[in-house]
């Protein structure tokens, strides 16, 4: 069985500068436009990926054949990405996408790998003797990317 990632969404959202941009003035545009991108690298890499949300639900039109996400309420992502690291069998069920160390180092110590958003997000090789597993992407997603995926999710809201 594959394993997939759960991912630290607000972490992984703060390394996209545009994405983090967008999100300081439309959070449920970025949020779209985050699921989108996670999606085509979910798919270009042949994973399946839980996205854990800070914070309280919002209604997201955002279709995703390879992404689930969720929203910690009134928990952080990083308690609620702890809590489904110590359920049963998580360690064959998970890789855990952050750059929290504290995050990073808990969920290792429960025996659930974990890896760092450049090695998910870029062609950045981990160093030797890490006990991340590097994850090797088939791109780095610019400007461009970003923006296209906007035009499709509001060409898709106008329908």
């Amino acid at each position: 069985m594959s394993k997939n990632w759960l991912v630290d969404a607000h972490n992984v959202l703060h390394t996209q500068p545009a994405l983090w941009k967008k999100y300081k003035h439309n959070r449920k545009e970025a949020l779209e436009s985050f699921i989108l991108l996670m999606d085509s690298i979910c798919s270009r890499r042949g994973k399946r990926a839980t996205l854990i949300f800070d914070g309280h639900h919002l209604a997201l039109s955002a279709k995703s054949e390879y992404c689930k996400w969720r929203f910690s309420g009134e928990k952080t992502a990083d308690d609620v990405i702890y809590a489904l690291s110590k359920s049963k069998g998580a360690a064959s069920r998970w890789i855990i996408v952050s750059n929290d160390r504290e995050l990073k180092s808990k969920v290792r110590n429960l025996g659930v790998t974990s890896v760092s958003v450049g090695s998910v997000l870029s062609n950045k090789k981990g160093s030797k003797g890490s006990s991340e597993t590097v994850l090797k992407p088939d791109y780095e997603p610019d400007e461009t990317e970003i923006t296209l995926m906007n035009l499709a999710l509001r060409l898709k809201s106008d329908e």
